[in-house]
């Protein structure tokens, strides 16, 4: 398809940065195949060699069978990859406007940090916290977190991490495949099955279709409510748990 070996490395490298994140994630899932419901040997080799062929049936098809390698083609060679450049005026220029932007970006950066602290330490003091709730460290939560702080000034919110550090796969019930619950670069130790109960759920008459109509509702409110005020009492005095559901924890 070139037909100049010392163009293969050239053309590779545009060839896979022509669509940013694919090869990427090939990549990942060579290195972890996991990641995937229904695990497949992929390599990025074989993804290379994949658009390569694809590339060819797309050259047949526009010139033909018989056509001249790419590399016949080209009139002046690139230069090498990672080759040392030479720097420029001009680059030195691109380097300080760079350089005083970016700094320019942690001064107003740092500033909202030492302006927020300020305020957060004279608010609590001044006034009670409303609530507190517990949020994942991820991007998602961390936003959502910013969202509940800015409707309700008085609540406190903090990041901690949502697995827990308990690293596990998760498999649902009837399910074929497991899903990975935990960040990217751990591998779990623990699988999480979820695992159907052969109890029957016990019916409570307090939520009978019959207690939404005007007559029943006042009649089943009148009798049934004393006997909820008693298991009220029973409660008390002997606590239950109801197991809503039963996992299996395998290592």
């Amino acid at each position: 398809m070139i037909g100049d070996e010392s163009l293969y490395e050239h053309y590779l490298f545009d060839q896979q940065f022509i669509h940013p994140g694919w090869s990427g994630i090939v990549s990942v899932l060579e290195d972890q195949p996991q990641s995937l419901l229904d695990q497949k040997k992929i390599t990025l080799h074989d993804f290379i060699v994949l658009e390569l062929l694809l590339e060819i049936d797309a050259l047949d098809k526009k010139l033909g069978e018989h056509w001249a390698p790419l590399g016949h083609v080209i009139k002046h060679k690139p230069v090498e990859l990672f080759s040392k450049v030479t720097l420029t005026e001009l680059d030195e220029v691109y380097a300080l406007w760079q350089e005083a932007f970016e700094w320019s970006y942690y001064d107003q950066v740092l500033a909202a940090i030492k302006l927020n602290s300020q305020y957060k330490s004279n608010f609590e003091k001044k006034s009670d916290i409303s609530f507190q709730a517990l949020f994942c460290i991820d991007d998602r939560e961390c936003s959502l977190r910013r969202y509940v702080e800015k409707i309700d000034k008085s609540c406190k919110t903090y990041g901690t991490p949502g697995f827990f550090n308990v690293e596990f796969y998760f498999q649902p019930e009837h399910g074929k495949f497991y899903t990975k619950l935990c960040p990217a670069p751990i591998n779990p130790k623990f699988l999480i099955r979820e695992i159907e109960t052969k109890n029957k759920r016990g019916r409570d008459t307090h939520f009978a279709k019959q207690t939404h109509s005007l007559f029943m509702g006042w009649l089943m409110s009148q009798t049934l409510g004393f006997w909820s005020a008693f298991k009220l009492a029973l409660n008390i005095f002997k606590p239950s748990s109801m197991i809503v559901l039963q996992f299996q924890i395998a290592i």
